[in-house]
């Protein structure tokens, strides 16, 4: 069998590269993995900018404790984790490390560090854990309301030009 991954980010493709594909690498599957780019380049398999990504939210604290209680690992960490510097921890205790004024920040090129900060659960993530899904406009809003109407939990979808860039 043959699994092809596209992530948004090089966060996303380390993810893959370093926890994902040694996971399956027992099993009969081959995993491969593109990073979908925004930007116009000769092997892009994506150009559209942000406006068609669709953000997942949920409770921190309702998600870990999810986790938890499954057996899946879960982390955040001060920067992207794809990079060759970060710090993570498992504890909520520790979400003081956190640079929380750079993760707020609208003008974010002097807090590049702090701004990619993430937080990350292994495996699988339950759809009914999702409290809200942020759009950037009222097309994309009205295509996931559609999209939703089959499924038993519904999220809110509200346009958020404020997550975006």
């Amino acid at each position: 069998m043959r699994l092809n991954i596209i992530v948004e980010g090089q966060t996303e493709e380390a993810f893959v590269n370093r926890t994902l594909k040694p996971h399956l690498g027992s099993l009969p599957v081959g995993v491969s993995v593109r990073v979908a780019t925004t930007r116009k380049t000769r092997e892009k398999i994506y150009c559209g900018g942000q406006r068609p990504i669709v953000h997942l939210e949920a409770d921190l604290r309702e998600t870990t404790a999810w986790a938890d209680s499954n057996g899946q690992r879960w982390a955040f960490t001060d920067s992207n984790a794809g990079s060759p510097l970060f710090n993570d921890w498992s504890d909520l205790a520790d979400l003081e490390n956190i640079d929380w004024p750079a993760v707020q920040a609208w003008y974010w090129q002097e807090h590049k560090h702090g701004k990619q900060a993430e937080f990350l659960i292994e495996q699988r993530f339950p759809w009914n854990l999702v409290q809200r899904v942020g759009v950037f406009s009222r097309q994309v809003q009205d295509h996931v309301a559609r999209s939703l109407l089959a499924s038993t939990h519904r999220p809110p979808v509200q346009v958020r030009t404020n997550w975006y860039y």
